[in-house]
């Protein structure tokens, strides 16, 4: 009966922000998935920058090409609220190291709202966002399509950790704990987790186990929640892509 009483609300908006509100997951009509997309941030390497009108910012402004030379690129995961300087500087860190950063902006769903805390009520939401972003990277002739990478922290780790896809090289999760789920890609897609061993916002850290899988590191840090401001953490994220693209 319920169902019949939505006609009571005016507007496509007060109806999305309902279903929401009852913790119910909706597919993304094609102008919120243009807008998740376009409403994201980009990060690029130094480099990119000065050899071009190329800049770091808002997705729907960068340049249609950035690079003469096919890269590699990090597709990046924010947290349970949105995208912020805390989720700026975990992309940096990869814009650091030479790689491009495109950031799915999660928030730009009508009605969404924060969801620390409750990540299980919206990952059906943060998987389809991974999704949205390999459609549209894989529009870019600059990004090397076989060497893709899937990162994200937070929540955002926890959805690298949930997406089971076959299409990315590599998957990063930081700041999240394996205490229910373990990283579902299949055992032959290398697999990186670091997590901060004073976090204080994440009840329980414990790091996820190798089982058979046959590239695996997990490592704990000198850090809270956020884990970029340990160099340990960039040093290991660059060694380990070395490793998995053949720089090493």
């Amino acid at each position: 009966m319920w169902l019949h009483s939505i006609k009571i609300f005016p507007g496509i908006f007060a109806l999305m922000s309902l279903v929401a509100g009852l913790g119910i997951p909706i597919e993304a009509g094609a102008d919120t998935e243009k807008a998740i997309w376009e409403r994201g941030r980009v990060s690029l390497p130094v480099s990119m920058i000065r050899a071009g009108e190329c800049r770091s910012g808002i997705i729907r402004n960068l340049e249609p090409v950035c690079s003469a030379q096919k890269v590699p690129a990090v597709i990046f995961i924010h947290g349970c609220s949105g995208l912020n300087f805390r989720q700026f500087d975990h992309m940096d860190m990869f814009s650091k190291l030479g790689y491009p950063v495109f950031a799915p902006s999660s928030f730009a769903r009508p009605g969404r709202e924060k969801s620390c805390g409750k990540a299980d009520s919206v990952m059906d939401w943060r998987l389809e966002e991974i999704k949205i972003a390999l459609e549209n990277v894989r529009k870019m002739s600059w990004i090397d399509q076989s060497k893709l990478i899937l990162a994200g922290f937070s929540e955002g780790g926890i959805a690298t950790a949930e997406y089971g896809g076959n299409e990315f090289i590599a998957h990063i999760g930081m700041g999240f704990g394996c205490d229910r789920r373990q990283f579902t890609v299949s055992n032959d897609t290398p697999v990186l987790q670091i997590n901060g061993k004073d976090d204080q916002e994440v009840s329980e850290i414990e790091l996820c186990t190798q089982g058979s899988r046959k590239k695996f590191k997990a490592i704990y840090v000198d850090t809270g929640h956020p884990v970029d401001k340990d160099p340990v953490t960039i040093k290991t994220i660059g060694e380990f892509l070395d490793d998995v693209l053949g720089k090493s």
